[in-house]
């Protein structure tokens, strides 16, 4: 698919497929031109999702895979883990994400929206702002379905 794209600009793209452990090591990732990842936070707060991925401290396993480096945005990072009050942190963070958009350290291709859907007599289940679904409290109401497969 991605090939298609590309080819349709003129750009002509070779593709090898390299097993995860061998391309995530630094040596590797800098051969490539160009490779698909993802990243999903497990805290919740900004940082965590620019921290590992921006930070030219974090090059290579430790998150910033692609190398970028700027100090501009090494200082922006740095001054943000200090800050405390809810409404300059999320501000801080926003212009922060406005710089990595309009510097495009890479292209950006999708954001993921989640939604979870149940029927009637489905009780206790529960999709955790972070995305992940929890089972643990989950459990059918047999009386929601009473005299409807009768």
């Amino acid at each position: 698919m991605v090939r298609n794209w590309l080819a349709q600009v003129g750009i002509r793209l070779e593709t090898k497929e390299i097993p995860w452990a061998e391309l995530v090591t630094g040596a590797r990732m800098r051969q490539c031109d160009l490779f698909f990842l993802g990243w999903t936070g497990d805290t919740g707060d900004p940082d965590n999702f620019v921290q590992p991925l921006f930070n030219s401290t974090n090059h290579g396993d430790l998150g910033n895979r692609t190398f970028f480096t700027d100090a501009g945005i090494d200082a922006k990072l740095a001054a943000g883990q200090s800050i405390r009050d809810p409404e300059r942190r999320r501000q801080h963070y926003q212009e922060l994400q406005r710089l990595l958009h309009d510097l495009a350290p890479w292209v950006f291709l999708s954001y993921e929206d989640q939604f979870l859907v149940t029927r009637p007599e489905v009780r206790g289940l529960s999709l955790h702002p972070l995305g992940m679904v929890y089972l643990e409290n989950a459990w059918l109401d047999p009386t929601m379905n009473r005299g409807k497969d009768e």
